[in-house]
This record gives structure tokens, C-alpha cells and sequence, in this order.
């Protein structure tokens, strides 16, 4: 299945009067990307490492910097991003994601 994810650019950090704080965060979208679910044995290995895996996304490799997580464009879920992947001399990375839990940052 076909998709477009955003991955975080930069986050601007601002203060009003009143001393509250305020994130202006950018992202880098539209990247197309391959969304498949995850097989037993990803589970397994998640499992394994504490972690739970829901999703499986391919990207071209260029666009990912060591971010900390994505948001699915179809339906704005956001997910953790839990394992890299890039096969031998491949210009595509599979991102192994948890859908990230209400109101963790």
C-alpha cells in the first residue's frame, strides 16, 4: 500500500507574555512511501527488544535523518519510530514504527 508520510524538520521554540511556551514545528511532507504491516517474525524481534511494532514504512533513505518519529499523511497517526532497516548497497530504509500512545511527546 501506497502512502505519503512527514517527518519532523525543526521545532522553534517561543515564549508569550504570560510565560507559557510554544513549539512551532516543521516538517519535511509529502514523502512518498510503501506502508506494509509487519509478519511474525518482526513482531518477535520487537517483542524482544520491549517494544511493540505496528507498521512498516519504506522510504528513499535520503529523506531520513534520524528522526524520532512520522506522521502517516493518509490518516495523521503518529508513530514512533522504533528500528532502521537498509539492505546492502539499497537507496531505500524501512522504518519499523509503534503508533505512538496519547499524550506522549
Amino acid at each position: 500500500m501506497y502512502t505519503s508520510i512527514s517527518l519532523p524538520n525543526g521545532d522553534t521554540i517561543s515564549q508569550d507574555e504570560d510565560g507559557f511556551v510554544t513549539h512551532h514545528k516543521t516538517y519535511i511532507q509529502n514523502i512518498p512511501a510503501r506502508k506494509r504491516d509487519t509478519n511474525r517474525s518482526d513482531e518477535v524481534s520487537a517483542h524482544q527488544m520491549g517494544y511493540s511494532v505496528s507498521v512498516i514504512f519504506e522510504i528513499d533513505s535520503v529523506c531520513y535523518n534520524r528522526q524520532g518519529y512520522l506522521i502517516d499523511e493518509s490518516d495523521n497517526t503518529v508513530y514512533d519510530i522504533r528500528r532502521t532497516h537498509q539492505k546492502e548497497k539499497s537507496n531505500r530504509i524501512e522504518l519499523s514504527c509503534e503508533v505512538r500512545s496519547d499524550g506522549k511527546i
